[in-house]
């Protein structure tokens, strides 16, 4: 998970990157001097921290790293829209559950029509993903569990264990 500092000091979620994603900051290729970020892992992994004029060097010379580049910001930018769009839902439970639709599509590991998503998120960082407030979320998934809409395992794993019955429980909205 990637996390920015905000100028208050307090820190938002803006991107869940897993096993051999690129990223870099805006800095990474236009030199600002007053922007920061800070990464927290979830599990063990290797950063490599190269500066503005490494970077470049490395897009313009290596075709390969260019392409894994320029892919990871063409999905980045896709996720980012359709959490743009998640985030516009006035109705907090069809929020949640477009939300956890858009990290079975992008995190998920689907077996036929069940999707476990790789991606442990606390109650507290789904409501900061959704923008609203932790107590939401814990009654949203509480409903959605008591539908047998998701499985929580011991460890926060959300498993969806019919995609179909999700989807169909966003349309009736």
């Amino acid at each position: 998970m990637v996390f920015a500092t905000k100028k208050d000091g307090s820190q938002q979620i803006i991107g869940i990157w897993e096993k051999g994603a690129i990223f870099g900051k805006v800095g990474s290729v236009i030199d600002q001097r007053y922007t920061s970020i800070s990464i927290q892992a979830l599990s063990n992994c290797v950063v490599y921290r190269l500066d503005c004029k490494q970077f470049q060097t490395l897009l313009e010379s290596d075709t390969a790293f260019f392409t894994a580049y320029m892919n990871q910001v063409a999905y980045n930018n896709v996720f980012i829209l359709n959490q743009i769009l998640t985030l516009g839902e006035k109705n907090i439970y069809v929020r949640v559950i477009s939300e956890l639709l858009l990290l079975a599509d992008y995190y998920g590991d689907l077996d036929q029509k069940s999707c476990t998503l790789r991606v442990v998120l606390t109650q507290g960082q789904l409501a900061e993903l959704l923008c609203i407030t932790r107590e939401y979320v814990s009654k949203m998934l509480k409903r959605m569990k008591l539908n047998k809409m998701i499985l929580v395992d011991k460890d926060g794993r959300i498993t969806i264990p019919n995609m179909i019955k999700l989807k169909e429980a966003l349309e009736q909205f």
